[in-house]
């Protein structure tokens, strides 16, 4: 009897010591790392990270700067006349019953700061995370990300766009001896696309037809004549719409940039006298 006592203790200890180390190793393990690790980590991760909000800020302003070139300057469009001619194109000049010519050519500035703007609220900022919020939450698995808001702006220089960006992060890795951070800031991009040499061209051929400069014949001689900015059109092509008594030219402005992905600007114009109700 005192032998199976004695039996029964030394299984009891046996499984104690295999409970008790199958605790120890199975665990989960708090890792620790020195202030000088923590350190470097940060510095990798904020390259990578910096690298990554850069690419997804040019993203989601190219996606709306093309956007709008497609639509004459403008985003929304449900209250603007057009024609639909492989997709809609925007009118910008049109004549009402009076026989007066409207201008409805948004201005650059309107381009680059509502239009943009409004772009970026309803599709851009969504283009943008849908981009960068994966690498976010893979990086969080080993270091702390706090970040603002992103917020993009558009401002035509002379021959390209500025992309300013106002975005930064924080970053936090915690060390033995308390924890360390990095800060980091996007810095601004530039879109090699010249609008502003486009807008002007654009603008001068509306404000002719407003003021009836030149005849039809003659237009088409200001057209392949205009001793427009060779290093920032490369074709302008137009399309004649004569149907259901309607005088339409549609016209695309296409860039010489960039190389891969020519900028492009459609926009029409309306000869035909009729009330245009918004």
């Amino acid at each position: 009897m005192q032998e199976k006592r004695g039996q029964v203790a030394l299984y009891v200890l046996i499984a104690v010591v295999v409970v008790a180390t199958l605790v120890i190793f199975l665990r989960p393990k708090k890792l620790t790392i020195s202030g000088e690790q923590a350190k470097q980590l940060l510095s990798s991760k904020a390259a990578l990270l910096k690298a990554t909000m850069q690419d997804c800020a040019v993203k989601a302003a190219s996606f709306c700067v093309y956007k709008l070139g497609k639509q004459a300057g403008y985003y929304r469009i449900d209250t603007l006349p057009y024609w639909y001619w492989n997709g809609p194109k925007v009118i910008v000049m049109y004549k009402d019953l009076k026989m007066n010519r409207i201008n409805l050519l948004p201005s650059l500035d309107q381009i680059t700061e509502t239009e943009f703007d409004l772009c970026m609220q309803q599709e851009g900022n969504r283009i943008l995370h849908l981009c960068w919020d994966p690498i976010k939450e893979r990086e969080s698995a080993e270091i702390s990300i706090h970040e603002s808001e992103p917020k993009l702006g558009l401002i035509a220089r002379e021959k390209d766009l500025l992309v300013s960006i106002d975005w930064q992060l924080d970053l936090s890795k915690q060390a033995l001896r308390g924890t360390e951070h990095k800060t980091i800031k996007a810095s601004n991009e530039s879109l090699d696309i010249p609008l502003r040499c486009i807008y002007d061209w654009v603008n001068e051929l509306v404000n002719a037809e407003i003021n009836q400069l030149y005849s039809v014949t003659e237009l088409s001689n200001f057209l392949r004549n205009k001793p427009y900015s060779a290093w920032c059109i490369d074709t302008i092509d137009s399309q004649q719409i004569s149907e259901a008594g309607r005088d339409i030219t549609i016209y695309l402005v296409k860039a010489t940039k960039p190389a891969k992905n020519p900028f492009e600007f459609y926009f029409a114009i309306d000869r035909t006298a009729y009330e245009f109700k918004t």
